[in-house]
């Protein structure tokens, strides 16, 4: 007898994405997209006609967030009567008048279990036994979930922990400060499954512990975002886990470096790493090199279409200096006393065997720069 569960973390419904700095009626659309996802989650339960869903904390991004919100994602719930299970995280703690008491003011439906202590949760007509370990602080001490192994369960029933927190020794050391959780905990508290939250890319830690990663991408430091997963599990086997895409948009972390007078054909090459549709794209792109003023011009120019066609655009040009074209160097070169340093530092530039060729061409770009600037009287 085999039992299918969906897997799901860290909604953080209401997330506001001031730190991309774009305008406010592009980043709506992201917000929004924090909702739609999880209408594509309860579809993809239909479809695959799990017992439940499993939603592994931080549910909400903050307990502030605001009556209409809850209401929206109440009204998604509804839709799919399926057992939804919502386990408080760190980001949405199950503290004094929390987004969870007004949740289930406004009249939360019977499918949906919001997880208020650690006792078991049995569904799916006694075959699943849902072990929880809600937060009830945003920074919590103890593994909470250590009390797992002395939980009984009923007989031929499939033991699965939910939990939110930092897999001991399993994960980069900055996350491991808060709420930590023990890498052999699914094998000593006899899990079938361990299902958790709180690291947002998807990736398994154990044989039986999977994190399952935020459903919609919301940082360019995870590329293993924007999935769920379908866990179907047999007594005495491992779970067979399918990663399923859910994500709309797709986050890109690019890079280039620009030289004159090649930087549009460069910059043309970077963007084409975005693939269509381009309005699913949020994109931050780090420049450096040295390309001339006209050119600079004409990259800003290409980079306010590409802007327009993309979701959410973010650059930064700090490292991209300004470097001299030849017709530069021959304006500079007619400014007075400025001519004859411009005219000894082309001759040392275009002499293969001379030892100060490269400082020479750094010269001429500082010089230029400076001139450009007003620092250079004549």
């Amino acid at each position: 007898m085999s039992i299918r569960i969906l897997h799901t973390a860290d909604w953080q419904i209401g997330k506001q994405f001031e730190n991309l700095g774009s305008p406010s009626d592009k980043l709506a659309y992201l917000r929004q997209e924090r909702l739609n996802v999880v209408g594509r989650i309860g579809e993809l339960a239909k479809a695959r006609e799990v017992g439940a869903i499993l939603v592994a904390g931080d549910i909400f991004d903050r307990n502030e967030i605001s009556d209409l919100q809850i209401r929206e994602l109440l009204r998604i719930l509804r839709s799919v009567e399926i057992p939804w299970v919502l386990l408080p995280g760190n980001h949405d703690p199950l503290c004094t008048e929390s987004a969870w008491d007004r949740m289930l003011r406004l009249g939360c439906p019977s499918h949906v279990h919001v997880i208020r202590s650690g006792d078991p949760i049995i569904l799916c007509n006694g075959q699943l036994a849902i072990l929880p370990a809600p937060l009830f602080r945003r920074h919590q001490y103890d593994d909470l979930t250590e009390p797992f192994g002395a939980i009984e369960t009923p007989a031929g029933a499939a033991r699965v922990g939910l939990a939110h927190g930092s897999v001991r020794k399993r994960l980069p050391e900055a996350a491991e400060q808060y709420n930590m959780i023990s890498d052999t905990r699914a094998h000593d508290s006899r899990l079938d499954y361990l299902a958790l939250g709180d690291w947002h890319g998807t990736i398994q830690i154990a044989e039986r512990t999977w994190y399952a990663g935020t459903p919609e991408p919301d940082s360019f430091r995870q590329p293993d975002a924007g999935f769920a997963l379908l866990v179907e599990l047999r007594a005495g086997e491992s779970p067979a886990v399918e990663r399923i895409r859910t994500a709309r948009y797709q986050w890109y972390d690019l890079e280039a470096t620009l030289q004159s007078p090649n930087s549009l054909a460069e910059l043309a090459a970077v963007l084409a790493q975005v693939s269509e549709p381009k309005d699913h794209a949020v994109v931050q792109l780090k420049l450096r090199g040295a390309v001339s003023l006209s050119e600079r011009a004409n990259l800003g120019d290409r980079m306010a279409e590409f802007e327009a066609a993309v979701q959410v655009f973010r650059t930064d040009m700090d490292n991209v200096v300004a470097a001299p074209s030849e017709s530069d160097l021959d304006d500079l070169g007619r400014q007075g006393f400025i001519g004859a340093v411009v005219e000894r530092l082309r001759a040392i530039q275009s002499d293969s065997v001379h030892p100060d060729q490269g400082y020479a061409a750094l010269a001429l770009q500082r010089l230029y720069i400076e001139n450009m600037l007003g620092g250079i009287r004549q």
